[in-house]
């Protein structure tokens, strides 16, 4: 109900089953008369079955226009070309979010507020599902055009109302956010309270990524936990890298609930000598952090450090521990040769299997590191194992999916 007339009381319309639009005007002693159908382009508006109308001043110029949602499963524009007293409407076609036309198959139920508190009108639609959909408007005000349509959920996931889901919104708790209340097919209104005011609060852990000295044709990955602090979800939708022989794994955008984290594996693999800086930046909808920045530092060394038998030579035969360890993709691992020998290094499982060999030959004296990519192997425990022309060596290491 609206003064559609604007004459200083409400007036009624009303959608039939035939797809029709009928308006009944209130007279001076308070009654409602039927007026009219309504027309656009000089014929009466006729959406075939089951009109949902909605009023509102689409392109803010002080008169109403129309929305109409019907068995079709689509949303037809009215707008009114006429003025507040005398009505006249033109169709403006079907509307579009996302570059595509809007249809939830039948019985749309369309209404027009702003509901994420950006100051401009956003859709707000029933469907013969009992799902809500949100449509944010991306445009103008007073030009309203429509990003990708999103159902909209509460704090046991998406919203699913059984069948005929058809909202209104409304203030209902004086917050200044627009609330949802939705009849839906058995006789019950359900209330939604927006939670506007809660937000998500992404957090990283280190909030810098060291990935030390590495050789010259080995990779070593650590891993980045993303959180979110917040009281809603925190969507990750994008991770990049700037700088040379980093990478991050990510494919796809994820979402991160209330209190918990999220680990994404960070790769350094250098080319070429020297010390490596890059920046990680990760993008979000927190609104007070949408572009987080993470600092990636590493060193590139030659495939193995030097002939000085007193600077870099070991005094021994050595097999440092796996790096980082338990690890989920990539794990690296240091040895020292105090003399020329031949060296083998393999893993194997827990029954002694032979599952990779990673170098089997002779190496001058030196340090050396070498690195296994278990990203086609299962979980669980597996042993590197060092032979030398001296001795044996063995480190478990524990591989965690």
């Amino acid at each position: 109900m609206v003064d559609v007339d604007d004459d200083g009381d409400m007036d009624l319309l009303i959608g039939d089953d035939e797809g029709y639009v009928k308006l009944y005007i209130r007279e001076d002693n308070g009654d409602l008369s039927f007026a009219e159908r309504l027309q656009a382009d000089d014929e009466d508006i006729d959406v075939e079955d089951r009109a949902m109308p909605e009023w509102t001043d689409w392109d803010l110029d002080g008169d109403y226009d129309l929305l109409i949602g019907s068995s079709m499963g689509t949303i037809e524009l009215f707008i009114n070309t006429g003025s507040a007293e005398e009505h006249e409407f033109t169709s403006a076609g079907l509307i579009s979010a996302g570059d595509e036309e809007i249809w939830l198959g039948t019985e749309t139920a369309p209404v027009f507020g702003d509901l994420d508190g950006d100051d401009k009108r956003d859709l707000v639609i029933g469907s013969v599902f009992g799902e809500l959909w949100f449509a944010p408007n991306i445009g103008e005000d007073d030009e309203p055009e429509f990003g990708e349509m999103q159902q909209l959920q509460d704090e046991e996931g998406s919203i699913q109302l059984d069948l005929y889901s058809r909202p209104e919104l409304v203030d209902w708790n004086g917050d200044g956010n627009l609330d949802i209340l939705s009849g839906r097919g058995d006789p019950e209104v359900i209330l939604f309270i927006n939670a506007a005011d809660d937000l998500p609060h992404i957090t990283v852990n280190p909030e810098q990524l060291n990935f030390g000295e590495i050789n010259l044709g080995v990779r070593r990955s650590l891993d980045l936990t993303i959180g979110n602090e917040g009281d809603r979800y925190l969507t990750i939708s994008d991770i990049s890298v700037d700088g040379e022989y980093f990478r991050a794994q990510f494919q796809e955008e994820f979402i991160i609930d209330p209190d918990e984290t999220h680990d994404v594996t960070v790769i350094f693999a250098p080319e070429t000598e020297g010390n490596f800086e890059a920046s990680l930046t990760i993008t979000s909808d927190d609104p007070e952090n949408g572009e987080l920045v993470v600092t990636l530092l590493g060193r590139g060394l030659p495939d193995h450090v030097g002939e000085n038998p007193v600077d870099t030579t070991p005094d021994r035969f050595y097999l440092s521990e796996a790096y980082p360890n338990p690890f989920n993709s990539v794990t690296g691992i240091r040895y020292g040769l105090p003399y020329k020998s031949m060296v083998s290094m393999t893993v194997y499982d827990i029954t002694g299997k032979t599952v990779s060999l990673l170098f089997s030959g002779e190496r001058e004296a030196g340090r050396y590191e070498a690195s296994w990519d278990a990203s086609g192997f299962r979980t669980g425990v597996y042993f590197l194992r060092m032979e030398t022309s001296d001795d044996k060596y063995v480190r478990k290491i524990v591989l965690v999916k």
